[in-house]
């Protein structure tokens, strides 16, 4: 099996991109069952999300086929899930989905409310123990997974996994009082 690698630091991501944009484009199109717009949306979020990661860690993806295929893969699983959550309010008998963000800056209250969470999650989260704490910010604000997480703080990501389970029960445990 003939498997090509880039240097990255040495080889244009763009370049790369365009010889296998359209190999790319059908399978993201397959994976969505057809629609045309999710899967220009997903490839276009996908070279975006591989530019930012190649630029930063150029030497970890040593075959780029399966790696981009990875990448596109959980992306459209992304945008399925997001899909099946919308319920069409024509039918009637399911639930509506939740409203938009943009409803909730609507109502003074709502967004003064949201400001006031927000400041005692942060008071709470800064109270933490630093192991805890990087372990919370990188996970929960940054979105790093467990593995990167782990390289990080040289730890093991099931150790990552603990740290964030005890960080969120401490946190659970110092917000209760304000439910």
């Amino acid at each position: 099996m003939n498997v090509e690698q880039y240097d990255f630091p040495a080889v244009d991501f763009w370049q790369v991109w365009m010889r296998h944009r359209s190999a790319l484009y059908k399978r993201c199109l397959r994976w969505l069952g057809g629609n045309h717009h999710d899967a220009e949306d997903v490839l276009s979020q996908g070279a975006v999300k591989a530019a930012t990661y190649l630029r930063a860690n150029p030497q970890r993806v040593l075959e780029f086929r399966p790696w981009i295929l990875r990448v596109l893969h959980n992306l459209c699983v992304d945008e399925m899930r997001a899909h099946s959550r919308v319920v069409p309010e024509s039918t009637g008998l399911a639930p509506r989905a939740p409203p938009p963000a943009a409803s909730w800056a609507q109502c003074p209250d709502q967004a003064v409310l949201c400001c006031e969470i927000g400041r005692s999650i942060e008071a709470a989260a800064d109270l933490l123990p630093e192991h805890l704490h990087d372990v919370f910010m990188l996970r929960l604000i940054d979105e790093q997974p467990y593995e990167e997480i782990a390289v990080a703080l040289a730890i093991t990501p099931v150790n990552a996994r603990k740290r964030l389970q005890q960080a969120r029960g401490l946190l659970r445990d110092a917000l209760r009082p304000l439910a």
